[in-house]
Parts: C-alpha cells; structure tokens; sequence
C-alpha cells in the first residue's frame, strides 16, 4: 500500500493501525499502544508503538511487525517507543 504519510487521513491512521496490531497479534503481541504524532520538521505522520516490557529484542520485533503489516512508512515514520 503506497501512501502519503505527509495527508494521512484520521481513516488511514485507523486502517494503518488496524495492520500493525493484527500483524503484532500474529506474532504473539497482544498489548502494544499506538499513538501518533506529526512533528512539524519531518513534514509526514509518525506513528510511535511501544510494546511490552517482557520483550528483549524490541527493535527487531517493531520490524517482523512493519513486514506482516505490509505497510510502506517513509524513514523515521514507524518509531518505537523510548522508556
């Protein structure tokens, strides 16, 4: 799915979010929050997931789910949570 992540819809944001947490589900995710955020010096919605606590590997993880969801984010438009 190609997208202008620059005018993402309040529809899109939902259909992009719906991907992310059914492809984190089909990785054992059951809990994940989502939020998104359009900081003005990037110019393009962003989208920032944390998941839980228990996983090691987080990075790796926040890619197997950008994959499975089959969305295309420009650079810095899928960012893990920091905390």
């Amino acid at each position: 799915m190609e997208t202008k992540w620059a005018d993402l819809s309040a529809d899109e944001r939902t259909e992009i979010e719906n991907k992310l947490r059914a492809a984190a589900g089909s990785l054992g995710i059951s809990e994940m929050s989502v939020e998104w955020k359009k900081p003005g010096p990037l110019g393009h919605w962003q989208v920032v997931i944390g998941l839980p606590s228990g996983i090691s590997d987080k990075e790796r993880m926040l890619a197997q789910i950008i994959q499975r969801a089959e969305i295309d984010p420009p650079l810095s438009g899928v960012v893990l949570e920091r905390g």
